[in-house]
Order: C-alpha cells, then sequence, then structure tokens
C-alpha cells in the first residue's frame, strides 16, 4: 500500500515537472495534455488520474508556487524573523523560481492572469496569501527597528513584488541579463526605499 501511494506520488510530480517545462515552451495555450503525456512518457488517462484537464495541472503550479514562497517566510518568521532573511527570501525568488517553475513559466502565468478569469482569480487569492507571510515578517523587523514604520504595508507588499516580478520577466526575455549583477542593485534599492538600518 505504502509502495502503491509513493509510486502515486512519483507519478503526480513527473506529470508536474513535465508540464510545467511544456507551458514554459509552448505557452499555457500551446501546450496539449498530449503534449505532457509525451514528455512525462506515461498515457494521457493517468494524467487524469490526477488532474481534472490542462487548467487544473496549470492552477496547480500557480499555487503550489505562491505557497512554498509564503511557507519559507513563514518559517522566517517563527525561527529567524529579522529584514536580512526576507531580502533574502526575496532575491532567492528572482533568483530561482521555486521548482518546477522557470524564469519563462512565470512570465508565462502572469500574461494568463492577464487574459484568463479563472487563471487569474487564482493567482490573485494565492498571491495574497503569500503577500500576507511578507507583510507579517516585515512588521517583525519594523517592531525589532531594523526598517522605518510604513503606514500602508498593502502597497508596500504590491510595490516590492512588482518589482520581484520584474526581474523574472526580464530574465526570461533577455539572454544578457546578469542577475548576480543586478541583485545587489536590488538589495541596495530595497534597503533604502524601505529604511533598513544597518545591522
Amino acid at each position: 500500500m505504502v509502495h502503491h501511494q509513493e509510486k502515486k506520488a512519483d507519478t503526480r510530480q513527473k506529470i508536474i515537472v513535465n508540464a510545467a517545462k511544456c507551458f514554459a515552451e509552448k505557452g499555457y495555450e500551446g501546450c496539449s495534455i498530449s503534449d505532457i503525456s509525451k514528455a512525462a512518457q506515461i498515457s494521457q488517462g493517468s494524467i487524469y488520474v490526477h488532474f481534472t484537464n490542462k487548467e487544473e495541472l496549470f492552477l496547480y503550479i500557480i499555487i503550489e508556487d505562491h505557497m512554498s514562497a509564503a511557507k519559507k517566510l513563514q518559517n522566517a518568521l517563527v525561527n529567524a524573523p529579522s529584514f536580512d532573511v526576507l531580502l533574502a527570501t526575496l532575491m532567492e525568488c528572482i533568483r530561482d523560481v521555486s521548482y518546477p517553475i522557470d524564469h519563462r513559466l512565470w512570465t508565462e502565468i502572469l500574461a494568463q492572469a492577464t487574459r484568463n478569469s479563472t487563471v487569474r482569480s487564482a493567482f490573485l487569492a494565492s498571491d495574497k496569501i503569500m503577500r500576507e507571510a511578507f507583510i507579517n515578517l516585515l512588521k517583525k523587523a519594523i517592531e525589532l527597528g531594523q526598517v522605518d514604520a510604513h503606514g500602508d504595508l498593502e502597497t508596500v507588499s504590491i510595490w516590492i513584488y512588482a518589482v520581484v516580478d520584474g526581474l523574472i520577466a526580464r530574465t526570461a526575455y533577455d539572454p544578457n541579463i546578469d542577475l548576480e549583477r543586478q541583485l545587489p542593485v536590488f538589495e541596495t534599492l530595497i534597503r533604502k526605499a524601505l529604511g533598513a538600518k544597518k545591522q
């Protein structure tokens, strides 16, 4: 029974990883369940055991990414609350978008959120949970006197993540972008914008 459950979990992960690759390469509209089954080397029927359709699979990838980011921020709040940890988490999101998502797929997700109302609703709902985790950690950094107080943390979170999304998108379409050069500038600007104190 345990072996069967492990095999089922492995198959599910295989579907997710190969779907992410397909969505990144062909776009949401250009990628079919048939494409995913070929890439994963499993039958289409096996995919439908785990996901009802392509949209459900796409939404799962989006929600899992946001929940993964939220969990990192929540863990930081419990284990090591500080502005430095918050900033490091943001920079990690830019450098390595949560596997199996890459920079190209994240840009495709953002594009679909502008066109597909179901994707938009799911994206905004899980994005809100992630930004709430960000706000809670930022509040703690303010309490600890590590950054200046800001009245509208909701707007601050939107502004910060707009910069994060922009850098991820830039990395997807600009082959000459050098994140190792960009990230120190990102860090400096965010520290100045939020009035971070020297630790």
